[in-house]
């Protein structure tokens, strides 16, 4: 459409990456990852509550944990966890899937966090809006699929 930026054509798309790691999860992984969308755009923000609210109502399974001090102003940080799928509790010694949630100012922001996550070796990303989430190399398939899923979810409406 003439005169119309590819936000405003696509306000609610969501965004993650394939991790470049070398391992059997990088390869798990990609069907997971590639569920999201490549694009991203950003009409809707969202606060911390409201996106976990928001992934959970599809899936996700998110905990928003505490706040977390961050120095980047602009930003807030939280702690995130990923409840098991059944809702199992973890063996002892195991943990929930455990993550940061980073709520910017308006999706600019966010697309520059995320354009910062991408280019780390052992973090796995993903964008919603104004949010960002983290997680590590130690985070299960499993964990992120359903991030992955709830996501795509939420693109679609």
């Amino acid at each position: 459409m003439a005169g119309v930026s590819d936000d405003e054509r696509h306000p609610d798309e969501y965004c993650g990456r394939t991790p470049r790691l070398g391992s059997i999860l990088a390869i798990a992984l990609i069907a997971a990852a590639a569920l999201i969308a490549v694009g991203c755009g950003g009409g809707q923000e969202f606060s911390a509550e409201e996106f976990v609210e928001e992934a959970n109502s599809h899936g996700a399974g998110l905990e928003l944990g505490a706040p977390l001090d961050s120095s980047r102003e602009g930003a807030e940080l939280y702690e995130v966890t990923v409840e098991p799928a059944d809702g199992a509790e973890p063996a002892l010694g195991e943990q929930h899937g455990g993550g940061t949630i980073t709520v910017t100012e308006d999706a600019a922001d966010a697309e520059a966090e995320y354009a910062r996550c991408e280019e780390t070796v052992s973090l796995f990303c993903y964008r919603a809006a104004n949010i960002v989430l983290f997680f590590d190399e130690e985070a299960s398939p499993d964990t992120l699929g359903r991030v992955a899923q709830a996501l795509k979810a939420m693109q679609g409406g």
